[in-house]
């Protein structure tokens, strides 16, 4: 009997490691993509306050400027993807708020005991909310807060490479 106590522990441990570490991965995300988004808009704002059209000018300007606004829109759907790429009709865990708060009170309580009175079913639901988690959440958004950041690096090298050229001709 202390075996399968254990056994069990261990198993609700593994799962709860497994949802702790999807949660750590979307906070982590979530805040690359906020430290993007103030990066990005304090420079756009630098940018657009005119001593720095005059100093790169105009085409390195515009350069760096779409770059920086290509990232930031990026930042932004990192921090909420688009419709399509988090809902495509995937079984929802017990845990997922929209499928708590879609229901009466009542009703979610008593699926909640039904869950908890079988093993395997308060595993599923573990797994399928981590799956999901990963999946239709975690990974559109390590997306793009990847896609925002190479913008960033490759924009900011061409702008590099533009100015230094342009700079070499005068």
């Amino acid at each position: 009997m202390a075996e399968r106590v254990v056994e069990q522990r261990t198993k609700q441990s593994m799962l709860s490691d497994l949802m702790r570490k999807q949660n750590d991965i979307r906070n982590m995300l979530d805040t690359r993509a906020n430290i993007i988004i103030g990066f990005n808009s304090a420079l756009v704002l630098f940018l657009i306050s005119g001593s720095a059209k005059e100093m790169l000018g105009g085409f390195t300007f515009s350069i760096i400027l779409i770059t920086l606004i290509l990232s930031l829109f990026s930042a932004i759907l990192a921090l909420k993807p688009p419709k399509f790429l988090r809902k495509k009709g995937q079984a929802e865990s017990i845990f997922y708020h929209d499928y708590m708060t879609g229901k009466p009170e009542e009703e979610y309580e008593k699926e909640v005991f039904e869950v908890m009175d079988e093993e395997k079913m308060i595993f599923r639901s573990y797994i399928t909310e981590a799956y999901n988690m990963s999946k239709f959440s975690n990974k559109p958004k390590k997306f793009y807060a990847h896609l925002s950041i190479r913008i960033l690096i490759y924009g900011i090298l061409i702008t590099i490479i533009f100015y230094s050229i342009s700079m070499a001709l005068r």
